[in-house]
């Protein structure tokens, strides 16, 4: 063979070779650019799973303290209910209802995928719609204890009237007025010391429930 033709067939053979090297370089450019999108990705889902914990903190503790709350005055109300011969019609209990309902789509909300929630506008806007009910949910608890609170007054009341009217009829009625009076306010003060210790121990049951 020639000079001439080995030259050639080397010329060949080296631009095949080069051929062969940029094919390779711009599979690995492609790998490269790959690899730098996937990273990114993942840096975004970290970025919005990071979000969501931290609005799962700021709700999660005051949901459960408004669901703690409700059962107390729930409890509170029950007692009242027992210990009197009034019936508090106008006091409804539907809240046990709404609080179950509410830490059911809260947890079902939370538990969700974090890659759901890309679009962060939809994303907010949950999180404003759930703040909007924890705040209607701790306004019905503060009605609830302010309805509470009017209960226990008008139940006094009654009890005081009805205990005055009771000792005037006794110092009508009897010439040993003063000793039965006195025998009376001995046994009725006992009557209410057992009803407040027994309110006291079924308070304090509920509470250890609530807390488990």
């Amino acid at each position: 063979m020639s000079g001439s033709g080995r030259d050639a067939t080397r010329g060949e053979q080296m631009l095949r070779a080069l051929q062969g090297y940029s094919a390779k370089d711009s599979r690995t450019r492609a790998e490269t650019e790959q690899w730098s999108q996937m990273q990114e990705m993942l840096q975004q889902v970290r970025g919005e799973k990071e979000e969501l914990q931290a609005s799962r903190d700021v709700w999660e503790n005051p949901a459960l303290d408004f669901a703690r709350e409700i059962q107390s005055l729930q409890s509170s109300l029950r007692i009242w209910f027992l210990v009197s011969n009034d019936k508090f019609d106008e006091i409804s209990f539907d809240l046990k209802q709404f609080t179950i309902l509410f830490l059911q789509k809260y947890l079902i909300y939370f538990s969700l995928d974090p890659r759901l929630f890309r679009k962060q506008s939809l994303y907010l806007h949950e999180v404003e719609e759930w703040k909007g009910k924890s705040q209607a949910f701790e306004t019905k608890a503060k009605d609830m204890q302010c309805e509470l609170t009017a209960a226990k007054d008008k139940l006094e009341k009654s009890r005081t009237e009805k205990s005055t009217a009771h000792d005037q009829r006794e110092v009508t009625s009897s010439p040993n007025s003063p000793l039965l009076s006195l025998a009376k306010q001995i046994e009725k003060e006992k009557t209410c010391i057992g009803l407040s210790v027994e309110k006291m121990s079924f308070r304090s049951c509920k509470n250890k429930e609530v807390l488990k």
